[in-house]
């Protein structure tokens, strides 16, 4: 098989028309998936009718032979071994006749088509379907409309607009799930979703997007960043607020040392101010000493030692495909979900089925190509954070994880960009003509 670039010399000549229609797709994507969570089947339908447009892009090009094969996320063979693990999987799981079809077709469904929207990003990438500042340009975007739901649904509820019952039940109707709640301050609630893991990244996309060159205005610039940190704050979770502390920490260092200065202003004021509001520190106290923590860890730990036992009772194989303990169910919509998604998925698919799929997670490492360390440290830093989610929650695998590994991608490919040496060359350049 001849692989062909997908450089401008090798890629089709595509008219402005089709450049349009992939990019309104994409835009159109992020925000289905990001808001269209759950099991609704009229939103999966929305969801895969916009990926089977950008799927025709990838078969034109395959049909003109100018198809670029790269070994990473493209490669065929692995993409091969990870759905033959599946299948192995769905078919140990049908020894034991308790796992039901609709279960099995529910979890397959989600496994393979969040490998899929990867795979069909990474294409359009590299064979320039798609660019990667506009795709992290509609990831921006997506979250600011996703943040905007969370806070608009936030201050419904604390008006007494709407009540947290009958929002729960629409939801439930309407979507099939519901979003982690709690009491939070001043009549708010805790709002937790999926794409919540994926705001930490993106901040620090926003934070860096001048070297990105992704094109915000400066308007745009502060409301998202205002959105994005209400929307952190609303998901009132530890490892979220620590993943956002580590980005924003890393884009500081990498813009400049202004903003590394205002950012460490801003964060002493900020917590300045919470110290004396006696609301925000009890609500602070109550998310990491309260009892209802000591109970949400001992869930954890109780997870770990019944997915552990059961990893070691089929260390090769796996007990299969959607299979759970089945004294130990977190829901019974989907029981082979639990907070320890990575020790799950080991105890499905077992060492043959997961050594493909950490090879899948851990090629991104090869997809940075800045040999700047400050710029490696960093995205390796806020990647391994958003996979290390999958040891204390379910975020890894769906359609919204999915983006954000995409989001991934393209930051790993524009990483270059991002280098100090590459900014103090933009200075230079730009203090040449008036010297």
């Amino acid at each position: 098989m001849t692989a062909h670039s997908g450089s401008a010399s090798g890629a089709v000549r595509r008219s402005r028309r089709e450049e349009m229609v992939a990019r309104a797709t994409v835009a159109a994507l992020f925000v289905a998936i990001l808001l269209g969570l759950g099991n609704s089947l009229a939103i999966l339908a929305l969801q895969l009718s916009l990926l089977l447009v950008l799927t025709a892009f990838v078969l034109k090009d395959a049909i003109l032979k100018d198809f670029h094969i790269a070994p990473n996320y493209g490669s065929l063979c692995l993409l091969f071994a990870i759905l033959v693990s599946v299948i192995a999987a769905i078919f140990v799981s049908y020894s034991d006749s308790t796992y039901g079809l609709s279960i099995q077709l529910k979890y397959t469904m989600t496994f393979v088509s969040t490998l899929f929207i990867v795979w069909i990003f990474y294409h359009c990438l590299t064979n320039g379907i798609l660019d990667e500042s506009f795709v992290i340009k509609a990831a921006i975007y997506a979250f600011m409309v996703y943040s905007i739901a969370k806070i608009v649904t936030n201050t419904l509820i604390a008006l007494e607009v709407v009540q947290i019952t009958l929002l729960d039940s629409a939801i439930r109707q309407t979507l099939g799930t519901t979003f982690v709640r709690s009491s939070l301050i001043f009549g708010l609630i805790r709002i937790n979703l999926p794409p919540d893991f994926g705001i930490p990244v993106v901040l620090f996309c926003v934070l860096t997007a001048p070297k990105l060159k992704v094109d915000l205005s400066r308007s745009i610039f502060f409301i998202c960043l205002v959105l994005l940190i209400i929307s952190v704050i609303f998901a009132y979770s530890r490892f979220i607020w620590a993943a956002t502390f580590v980005a924003v920490l890393f884009a500081t260092l990498l813009v400049g040392r202004r903003l590394f200065v205002t950012f460490t202003i801003m964060t002493l004021l900020m917590v300045g101010a919470a110290a004396t509001n006696q609301a925000v520190v009890d609500a602070v106290e109550n998310r990491f000493f309260s009892s209802a923590v000591e109970r949400s860890d001992s869930i954890r730990e109780n997870q770990q030692y019944a997915l552990v036992d059961a990893i070691v009772e089929t260390p090769l194989l796996g007990k299969g495909l959607a299979t759970y303990v089945p004294w130990l169910v977190r829901s019974k919509n989907s029981p082979y979900s639990y907070e320890l998604q990575i020790f799950a998925t080991a105890m499905q698919f077992g060492l043959i089925g997961i050594i493909p799929i950490m090879l899948f997670v851990g090629s991104l490492i090869s997809l940075v190509r800045s040999r700047d360390i400050l710029v490696c440290v960093a995205i390796y830093t806020i990647y391994l954070a958003w996979v290390m989610t999958g040891l204390t929650n379910p975020s890894l695998i769906g359609r919204s994880a999915a983006l954000v590994f995409v989001v991934f991608i393209c930051l790993a490919r524009l990483s270059p960009r991002l280098d100090i040496s590459s900014g103090q060359a933009a200075r230079s350049q730009t203090a040449a003509p008036g010297a």
